[in-house]
């Protein structure tokens, strides 16, 4: 394929994934017509490519820095980085979540019209905690395992969380019916070599996460796929958009407990 249209499929599953805007001097490379196997294939090849750039950060920091200012630096550019390329929209469906929750409201029934709730909007102590607990989680986790030298599991949290995101939207569109990519069903199980490939480059150095973390997103994107094939016939890119969110705070956890 030529090289331009392998960069045309990358911007666009950097569209799907990322609020975060495309250089305009890499417009040219955008394509009208995607191809949507390789579009799906290259959404891991984003996930780390992005921790790339924020390791790379992370080694500036130590160049710079102390060991705790550095940590604390690449701490809080990965958390950002996390809720700033959706918008912060991920964080606003948990908090969401967590409301109708605290109501008693059954979740089930409500899920496909699901909208993001920012801090203002949601009433309630326990929902506005929770998001300071994730939030400070997320930053503590991060600290600890740069000090640990396990920074690089930030790769498998995003290679992971957005395989599981591009493996979903496989499925139809609530809105529309259509699949958010028109790929087969056995073409879709091909992001997971793609990610699996990307992982084995994190079990040189972390291999006890690595495997820990890539079984359980495999296990969890099949479970909310089948589910929301089976009690739904589809899945929203709001539930799409939950699923990562719930994934990273999940392997976030897996490399604080395997890596830190």
């Amino acid at each position: 394929m030529k090289q331009p249209a392998l960069i045309g499929n990358l911007l666009a599953a950097w569209d799907l994934l990322l609020d975060i805007p495309i250089p305009d001097s890499w417009r040219r490379y955008e394509t009208n017509r995607p191809d949507p196997q390789l579009t799906m294939l290259a959404i891991p090849v984003i996930g780390a490519l992005s921790a790339v750039v924020i390791l790379i950060l992370g080694a500036a920091y130590a160049g710079i820095f102390t060991r705790n200012g550095a940590a604390l630096l690449f701490a809080l550019t990965a958390t950002l980085f996390l809720d700033a390329r959706d918008s912060g929209r991920g964080i606003g469906l948990l908090l969401t979540l967590l409301a109708l929750a605290g109501r008693k409201v059954p979740l089930l029934p409500v899920l496909p019209q699901l909208r993001p709730s920012g801090p203002g909007t949601v009433s309630g102590a326990v929902p506005m905690a929770a998001m300071v607990l994730l939030e400070m989680f997320k930053l503590g986790a991060f600290f600890l395992l740069y000090r640990h030298g396990a920074g690089c599991w930030l790769a498998g949290v995003l290679i992971l969380s957005f395989s599981i995101q591009g493996f979903l939207m496989g499925l139809p569109d609530l809105d529309t019916g259509h699949p958010f990519l028109e790929v087969s069903g056995a073409e879709q199980s091909r992001i997971w070599l793609v990610g699996i490939f990307f992982m084995l480059f994190v079990a040189l150095r972390l291999p006890l996460a690595a495997i820990a973390g890539t079984g359980c997103a495999i296990v969890f994107a099949w479970t909310v796929r089948n589910a929301a094939e089976k009690i739904y016939g589809g899945i929203s890119a709001e539930m799409i958009t939950l699923a990562g969110a719930v994934a990273e705070l999940g392997l976030v956890l897996i490399g604080f407990l395997f890596a830190a």
